[in-house]
């Protein structure tokens, strides 16, 4: 039973058309609830907005037609395996294998990738994606009069059902951003966003993708253009994760996913919500209880003679006086990797895909870690490493996309050799 599109009855390369649009709503209105009784008077209310005075007989004379069609649609089918309607308690019941209905296999495909992406098969959450979107052959309910004076109950499940399709077309191409496939589809988000302008998750998507592309300039553009809209027109406050995007551009930063590896070994990235409540503000990190409230930023390593080493833009590191008030050197060598995750922000998935752990190796040793430092949340684990004299801080230079600010914190991470290099932050 297609719905996702025209509704109509397929039968291996056989097509039914379900009929005119009231068959077609009523179709509808009991394929969503498949399996389960609707009474005639909820038929007509989601039928007419108005039932007329010959409603429960319009819906019986269709009942009738539909049995028919089954009949024509699935004649070589077996009685076990064809849909059938039945008369039940004042109200009629779509026995059907539920599968068989495209809305409930686009949801049952959508949540195999949800669950293939959770455990970090991002290839086969791709694939299942793709299998969930390729259900839909138009808008739902198409050819269904769902206007304001009709259908008002299928009109409802049609609103639901759009919803769902945006939202699993924004998870696969987070999904393909994860897998690298930021050129392909920029057309696509660029025709979403132009087609939904006020969805912040799309807008997201394209700013990161275009990002990555090296298009910074028009990724700066589409913040501007859903600041505009979001905030000057409706009023709504734009989301953290809009506001670190755009803080990335700013500032140059690199794949926030994978992070800007340089050839001499050290990693650009950025501060993320993991870590601190808002980007550019290291108070949610637990820091402004310091003078100055400086960004942590590079990992202590040992150079000739003991020295510290570090690597980017020149400034004034605070490692040796961190170090010496505190007595700490470095965090254990099998929890270096676990902070390193911890303080570019990635979730527990990414982040025990990198390292070759599974997630409940990588939860313990996230807990062992916080043991460690003595403290309860992931929030403090940062502002614990730079009391520790693990991280410190240099002065960077303005960020290349935009107006800049009087003082800009950048940093980056000297690797050691033996173990993954720590993150470094970036602040505006």
């Amino acid at each position: 039973m297609r719905l996702l599109g025209s509704a109509e009855l397929v039968n291996g390369e056989q097509r039914f058309p379900a009929g005119d649009p009231l068959q077609r709503s009523l179709l509808a209105a009991l394929a969503v609830r498949a399996n389960n009784r609707v009474g005639a008077e909820a038929l007509a209310a989601a039928l007419w907005e108005k039932p007329p005075r010959t409603a429960l007989r319009q819906v019986q004379t269709k009942i009738w037609k539909l049995r028919e069609l089954f009949g024509r649609a699935y004649s070589g089918c077996g009685s076990q395996q064809r849909p059938q309607l039945v008369d039940q308690a004042g109200g009629y019941l779509l026995f059907v294998e539920p599968l068989s209905i495209d809305l409930v296999l686009f949801e049952h495909y959508a949540r195999g990738a949800r669950q293939a992406s959770s455990e970090g098969e991002f290839s086969a959450a791709a694939q299942r994606y793709g299998a969930a979107l390729s259900l839909w052959q138009g808008s739902a309910f198409a050819g269904i009069p769902i206007g304001e004076a009709s259908a008002p109950g299928i009109r409802a499940e049609a609103i639901k059902l759009e919803d769902r399709h945006i939202i699993v077309t924004e998870e696969r191409i987070g999904v393909d951003l994860i897998l690298g496939r930021h050129h392909e589809i920029i057309p696509e988000l660029r025709a979403l966003v132009r087609r939904y302008p006020r969805h912040e998750r799309l807008r997201l998507h394209l700013i990161r993708a275009l990002g990555r592309a090296g298009s910074r300039q028009e990724a700066v553009g589409i913040y501007r253009e859903g600041h505009r809209i979001l905030v000057d027109e409706l009023g709504l406050d734009l989301s953290p994760e809009l506001k670190e995007a755009y803080q990335v551009l700013r500032v140059g930063a690199q794949d926030q996913v994978n992070g800007g590896r340089r050839a001499d070994g050290t990693v650009e990235s950025w501060w993320r919500p993991a870590m601190a409540g808002t980007i550019g503000d290291v108070r949610g990190a637990g820091l402004e209880s310091r003078e100055n409230a400086p960004v942590p930023a590079v990992f202590r390593g040992e150079g000739a003679g003991g020295a510290p080493r570090h690597s980017g833009p020149a400034g004034t590191s605070i490692a040796d006086s961190v170090s010496s008030r505190t007595g700490y050197d470095r965090p254990p060598i099998h929890l270096e990797p676990i902070l390193e995750q911890l303080l570019i922000g990635a979730t527990d998935i990414t982040a025990s895909r990198r390292l070759g752990l599974s997630s409940r190796t990588f939860s313990r040793r996230v807990s062992e870690l916080l043991d460690y430092l003595g403290v309860a949340t992931r929030f403090q684990a940062g502002a614990a490493a730079h009391d520790r004299g693990w991280i410190a801080v240099q002065q960077g230079e303005p960020g290349p996309v935009g107006p800049q600010p009087t003082t800009t914190r950048s940093a980056v991470v000297q690797a050691r050799p033996d173990v993954p290099a720590l993150v470094g932050l970036a602040s505006p």
